[in-house]
């Protein structure tokens, strides 16, 4: 179980900022500096294993997917109906929300092995 909370999220998350830096460069041609930054980051925190930065990824990723899952959930209610579109983004921000709380529930059982409790 503790490879599935801590190994998947943070590949998703990883493949995610890959996606955002690959997008950024084949239909702008710019380097996007910061999804490297993010890619580097997340690379990072799969090695050190920090609680406080997991803690962060796993909140930064629970927020903004709740915000903007709000901002689909209020679409529809203005509009009636959903696009293929938001759909899809709908679909997407339940996703990382997941992830994020796999990754958070990760960090809450988190103990380094030379921690004595």
């Amino acid at each position: 179980m503790e490879k599935i909370t801590r190994f998947v999220p943070l590949a998703f998350f990883i493949l995610f900022a890959l996606f955002w830096f690959t997008e950024n460069y084949m239909s702008l041609e710019i380097i996007n500096y910061p999804a490297l930054i993010v890619i580097v980051l997340l690379i990072v925190q799969l090695f050190v294993n920090n609680k406080i930065a997991g803690f962060a990824i796993g909140g930064a990723a629970l927020l903004f997917s709740g915000y903007m899952l709000k901002a689909v959930v209020n679409d529809y209610a203005t509009f009636g109906t959903f696009s293929s579109g938001m759909r899809v983004r709908g679909v997407a921000f339940c996703v990382v929300i997941i992830m994020a709380l796999l990754l958070i529930f990760h960090y809450i059982r988190y103990k380094k092995a030379d921690q004595h409790v």
